[in-house]
């Protein structure tokens, strides 16, 4: 006679699985005190705007999503003395005059093209994260700059204008932010934070895992986004970053979690932005606020933050190429829960082969 298996779970795997759900639910719920300044906040809104507003002034709203990118660099360094900002502004800016052009290429090679781009994007992220020390991690902008430029096609000579226009907005964030640092010099305590080589960099632990998934997940969100028809099917790409920049898994869930809570919400305050026909000057306003509001919050509470970039980016989108409010508003949504659920379901199974012990 077999004695009966007893698949009852054991009480160590339950009292894991409550903590695990106590963390996630801590860490999306939890507001951190405010640590950015506002000086800082309004910099990075001045240096994404500034620009914006000469393209729409000149009809090249063509051109916007070179220039908003192009100034992304003024999100690093903002808290160095001058010539620690200069140099970490200059290192992201050429970074991201690099991905503009590389995301018009992929616009120019078709869906394979910006597959590949995607996955070089996203890996370059934690490479100058680790190497820099650069906060955040600047794989979400190297994704999602590939995957606007990317979705639209772009003739061979579109390159050169793009490179100029975002390297342009670099150096015009470049100059913002100096001039506010000469405004409050003694605000900023030297940061002097000396570069790894990149031998350490792909050799320490963990590393070559973490750029691993930081290669696959965008790449398969956006061919399984793709294959099903959707409209933005690189969107969905840009959602599976997201959480590719929490520390454990819980924190990678909380900010899935975020992701898709902030989105839903943020489609509603996107939708009073799109459906008037507001003058483009009031958009272009708003834009910079809600960069201001994103800058003052995304450190506190990552949800919050998307509630302000969701209106922005699908304004952005809507400025670029003129479409249709709702359907911008279904298809972020399909996307974003796409993207999510592939890099949860990839880090999960990440997780869990990392936790087997091998004989």
């Amino acid at each position: 006679m077999t004695t009966p298996i007893d698949r009852t779970p054991s009480r160590p795997m339950l009292a894991s699985s409550a903590r695990f759900v106590r963390e996630c639910w801590t860490q999306t719920i939890t507001v951190r005190p405010r640590s950015a300044s506002r000086r800082g906040s309004a910099q990075v809104a001045l240096s994404v705007a500034l620009p914006l507003a000469v393209l729409l002034a000149l009809h090249r709203s063509d051109l916007t999503a070179c220039a908003v990118f192009g100034s992304l660099n003024s999100v690093y360094g903002k808290t160095l003395p001058g010539r620690d900002r200069l140099i970490t502004q200059a290192r992201a800016g050429l970074m991201m005059t690099a991905v503009v052009v590389i995301g018009t290429a992929a616009g120019m090679a078709g869906p394979a093209g910006a597959v590949l781009a995607l996955s070089i994007a996203s890996v370059a992220g934690p490479m100058f994260s680790r190497r820099y020390g650069w906060l955040p991690n600047p794989a979400l902008f190297l994704v999602f700059a590939v995957a606007t430029l990317a979705a639209e096609p772009h003739p061979a000579t579109d390159l050169l204008p793009a490179a100029l226009i975002a390297a342009a907005s670099a150096a015009s964030a470049m100059i913002i932010s100096q001039g506010i640092w000469c405004t409050h010099p003694a605000s900023f305590p030297s940061n002097h934070f000396r570069p790894l080589p990149l031998r350490d960099v792909v050799t320490a632990p963990g590393a070559r895992t973490d750029l691993l998934l930081h290669a696959l997940t965008p790449s398969v969100a956006a061919l399984l986004a793709w294959s099903a028809g959707f409209g933005h099917p690189y969107w969905a790409a840009v959602a599976a970053t997201v959480p590719l920049a929490g520390t454990t898994l819980a924190g990678q869930v909380a900010r899935g979690v975020h992701r898709s809570l902030g989105t839903a919400f943020g489609v509603m305050a996107a939708y009073v932005l799109l459906a008037p026909p507001w003058p483009v000057w009031l958009l272009v306003a708003a834009i910079g606020v809600l960069q201001f509001l994103t800058e003052t919050f995304v450190a506190r509470n990552y949800g919050i933050a998307v509630f302000f970039i969701t209106p922005m980016a699908l304004t952005l989108s809507h400025l670029g190429a003129v479409a249709e409010p709702g359907q911008l508003i279904i298809d972020r949504m399909m996307a974003t829960a796409l993207g999510i659920c592939v890099a949860l379901l990839l880090l999960t199974c990440s997780a869990i082969s990392r936790s087997w012990d091998f004989p």
